[in-house]
């Protein structure tokens, strides 16, 4: 069930806003997997916006994930996962100070954007980092070496740091409102968004030769969409007609 966090938005976009500091918890698993569930329920063409709103300041450091069990992190790695793999267009956007959450998210996410200002601060309570998936996917996404000090020995991450390393893809005003370009809303085919995803997802994992059959599938795919997009017009009707 939505709670108010959760909103559906204009032009069937599902809006979730969450905050952080938070606990690693069942109820967070559950808000995000609610939030999946409505868009998956409106269809491919329905876009989740996640906004993580952090603090002005951290005094001490933060502890995520908090009190938990390895049952909630299994559940919590399971949803992160979900949305790596949907069929349609996630975007996560983070603001202020923030912990380990926010870069995990932001790490599953197509369209990233952070705010100025902001700081994720990757260490727990005990000065220890968070062993998450979230070390797998920054190897994965920047390499081993500019992976290796944060997640290795913490601290905090800012925003133009992100943007530099390629994590996330701009670093707007802090006043302003969280939106997905309408470029990137209106000119992205779900199927074909999700299929790339997929693609570069698995070409850390695969040989150029056991990757080639899903490679060209996946022209295959297009070329035909393609040719459906290209099918001429009569001029009189105004109907599509084969090209």
């Amino acid at each position: 069930m939505l709670d108010e966090s959760t909103k559906l938005a204009p032009a069937n976009i599902v809006r979730l806003t969450l905050k952080s500091p938070s606990v690693l918890s069942t109820d967070l698993v559950q808000k995000l997997n609610a939030a999946l569930d409505r868009a998956e329920d409106i269809g491919s063409n329905a876009p989740i916006e996640i906004e993580i709103r952090g603090m002005d300041h951290l005094v001490d450091s933060p502890a995520w994930p908090g009190a938990t069990d390895v049952m909630v992190v299994s559940k919590w790695e399971q949803v992160l996962r979900r949305i790596e793999r949907m069929q349609t267009l996630s975007a996560v956007s983070v603001h202020g100070h923030c912990t380990a959450e926010a870069l995990e998210l932001l790490l599953v996410a197509d369209h990233r954007t952070v705010s100025h200002g902001t700081h994720i601060h990757l260490s727990t309570s005990d000065h220890d980092v968070w062993p998450s998936m979230a070390l797998h996917r920054l190897c994965n996404q920047i390499g081993y070496a500019r992976a290796r000090r944060p997640m290795l020995f913490g601290g905090v991450l800012t925003g133009e740091q992100l943007r530099e390393w390629g994590v996330v893809d701009s670093v707007t005003a802090g006043d302003a409102p969280f939106e997905v370009p309408e470029w990137r809303l209106s000119a992205i085919d779900p199927g074909d968004l999700s299929m790339r995803r997929r693609l570069l997802q698995d070409a850390l994992d695969s040989s150029f030769d056991a990757a080639l059959g899903a490679h060209l599938a996946a022209c295959d795919r297009t070329l035909k969409r393609m040719a459906g997009e290209h099918a001429t017009l009569d001029p009189q009707s105004g109907e599509a007609s084969a090209a």
